[in-house]
């Protein structure tokens, strides 16, 4: 009897031991099969799926890997910045930390560059003053600047793109239209007072040589060499067509 009771725990051990390593088996079955099904599928939600239920799986690294993977492919494939940025902000130590970045940058030049204005060129140099593409932005930016400044042709609108690009490519070409300008203002008023003005601002364009003529004539002065009236006028519309 006393035998009997001495042997009777030890197979209650085994028995709970055997149900132990027979329930370890069937879950060691149970995550396999969840992982398989999760790596058929190779989708974030079926391995996000897999991890709610083994979070620390026999499998977990490789799918926690994955599940990265796959945002990072997602992020590229739908070539938006709002895709990367998801990526950085679920995973901003990842692996792929450092080419989310640089794809963000290139996105953005991306959307800047589609839209082609010069509010979305400065919107984009706001936020990446220095990098690949900042001369690219800025160089667009001064073309759109300046194409503008053309086309509305007024004194403001040059002295803005000068204001912007002090040392631009197109610094010359807006310094001349201002001239231009002021040169075709004091004719329209052609009196002593608007070309002494032009004079005092213009005194070495070459415009000077012709408003010094007109002035002559205004004055009532006489020269050795004066140009008549309708000579002064010849001379000036050749200066302006030059």
């Amino acid at each position: 009897m006393a035998k009997q009771l001495m042997v009777n725990p030890l197979a209650r051990i085994a028995t709970v031991m055997a149900c132990m390593t027979f329930a370890l088996a069937l879950s060691s079955c149970a995550e396999q099969k969840a992982y398989e099904d999760a790596s058929r599928d190779d989708t974030i939600y079926s391995y996000r799926k897999y991890l709610d239920k083994y979070p620390n799986g026999e499998h977990s690294d490789l799918v926690y890997d994955r599940v990265e993977d796959l945002y990072f492919k997602n992020a590229l494939e739908r070539s938006t910045p709002e895709a990367v940025d998801k990526y950085i902000k679920e995973y901003p130590k990842g692996r792929f930390i450092e080419q989310a970045h640089k794809a963000r940058v290139r996105l953005c030049y991306e959307q800047a560059a589609d839209r082609d204005t010069p509010k979305s060129y400065r919107e984009f140099l706001r936020e990446f003053p220095r990098g690949s593409f900042a001369d690219s932005a800025w160089k667009r930016l001064e073309d759109l600047t300046y194409r503008f400044a053309a086309r509305s042709d007024s004194v403001i609108a040059y002295e803005q793109y000068l204001e912007e690009f002090p040392t631009g490519r197109h610094v010359e070409d807006a310094h001349a239209a201002i001239i231009r300008i002021a040169y075709l203002n004091a004719a329209g008023e052609d009196t002593i007072e608007a070309y002494e003005e032009f004079l005092r601002e213009y005194y070495e364009s070459r415009y000077a040589s012709g408003v010094k003529s007109r002035l002559v004539y205004l004055r009532g002065q006489f020269e050795p060499q004066q140009t008549t009236p309708a000579s002064a006028r010849t001379g000036e519309a050749d200066a302006v067509n030059e």
